[in-house]
């Protein structure tokens, strides 16, 4: 949505850019395991930052949504973090009441993922294209996503 307004933008002021976005359906995980240069990628990706909650801490948390992503597409192409997280053991926040809410919220749209329900969520995350193929590739970029997600929390133990 945001490439698009930005698009409509530069073409509405006679800019004359075209933004392009190679990784438009692409999860985290599958860039990371699709890089070219991945001694390169190994070097930098630690330097990176994905928290929504960092500037608080000046350290990523590990328990927030982007976090969690991260965590989850780290393990997919076998990444280890060099920094720790400030909520490292993810079985300790799920038991925390005023720590868990993005971890509950990705184990309960794990849990209630249906192809109504994808369509729905992302309807409701903005202006979705009405070109049918580009709703097909949104759905499964978001189902690939949680699948990324879900394989990795169940590897820590966290779901069945």
């Amino acid at each position: 949505y945001y490439v698009q307004s930005m698009q409509s933008l530069f073409e509405a002021t006679k800019i004359n850019v075209t933004l392009i976005n190679p990784y438009q359906f692409k999860t985290k995980g599958e860039m990371l395991k699709e890089c070219a240069d991945q001694k390169t990628l190994r070097e930098v990706v630690q330097k990176t930052v994905s928290c929504s909650n960092w500037k608080r801490k000046g350290k990523q948390c590990g328990r927030c949504v982007p976090c969690l992503i991260r965590r989850a597409a780290f393990a997919l192409v076998g990444f280890c973090e060099t920094d720790v997280y400030l909520y490292e053991n993810l079985a300790t926040v799920l038991k925390d009441k005023k720590n868990r809410d993005d971890l509950l919220a990705l184990i309960s749209a794990i849990n209630r993922v249906s192809d109504r329900t994808v369509i729905s969520w992302l309807l409701d995350s903005g202006p979705l294209s009405s070109n049918r193929q580009l709703r097909d590739e949104y759905k499964k970029i978001f189902i690939n996503g949680l699948n990324e997600v879900k394989t990795y929390l169940k590897a820590e133990g966290l779901i069945e």
